[in-house]
């Protein structure tokens, strides 16, 4: 699977393609995560320098100093060469700037492409989702958009200590392709179907990514 990171980050793993938006610290820690689980990632950094660092030297001086990444994690400062032919493009930017970033970025995500929101937040102006404004701007279907919630931690995902995130997508297929790909020896996902708006499951506000996450926000001086 090939994966993008948009935003500054794009993802390609060995079963597919796909990039990473967001050479930021989330970003770029889980372009890293992608690539220790075997996929060639590609990133997509605004700044060309941090382009240039990630493919040299194999680091993030800016957001990640001292975190080796491997040499299959690429980054480039083209959204397009990002995005080709990924499978998966995997979003990490300022909520409040992802719609005037996706209507750019929309005509290079491919039909069959997976998207996977790493934001939190819901936009000011309309008081939707993330995953929400994603579908809404790109046109993606609900069932290939998906959601990766804590609780987790960027340093310490980035200093590969384990974690356990929950991968939220209508469509369970989803969900579970999304954590085959970024399953790694540190990084074990679990999947979840719910999402129904203003009718959610109230057992997943006692599971990882309520609870779970609530704890690691107000207990660690890393949140």
């Amino acid at each position: 699977m090939a994966a993008s990171t948009l935003c500054s980050t794009v993802v390609q793993s060995s079963s597919g393609s796909g990039p990473v938006s967001s050479a930021g610290s989330w970003g770029t820690t889980h372009a890293m995560v992608l690539a220790d689980a075997g996929n060639d990632v590609v990133v997509h950094a605004r700044r060309k320098e941090i382009a240039d660092a990630i493919n040299t030297r194999h680091e993030n001086p800016d957001y990640l100093p001292g975190t080796p990444l491997l040499p299959s994690l690429k980054a480039t400062s083209d959204p397009a060469v990002a995005l080709a032919e990924a499978d998966v493009a995997v979003i990490s930017i300022p909520a409040q700037t992802l719609r005037a970033n996706l209507t750019g970025w929309a005509p290079h995500i491919g039909a069959d492409t997976l998207v996977v929101s790493l934001m939190k937040g819901v936009e000011t102006s309309t008081g939707l989702r993330m995953s929400e404004v994603i579908t809404q701007v790109t046109e993606v279907p609900p069932a290939r958009v998906a959601v990766l919630s804590g609780p987790n931690l960027a340093r310490e995902s980035a200093a590969r200590q384990p974690a356990a995130p929950v991968i939220a997508a209508p469509d369970e297929k989803t969900a579970e392709q999304l954590q085959e790909a970024s399953q790694t020896g540190y990084f074990r996902p679990y999947t979840n179907t719910d999402g129904q708006v203003f009718g959610a499951d109230p057992l997943t506000f006692s599971g990882l990514a309520g609870v779970g996450d609530l704890v690691a926000t107000c207990s660690s001086p890393l949140s």
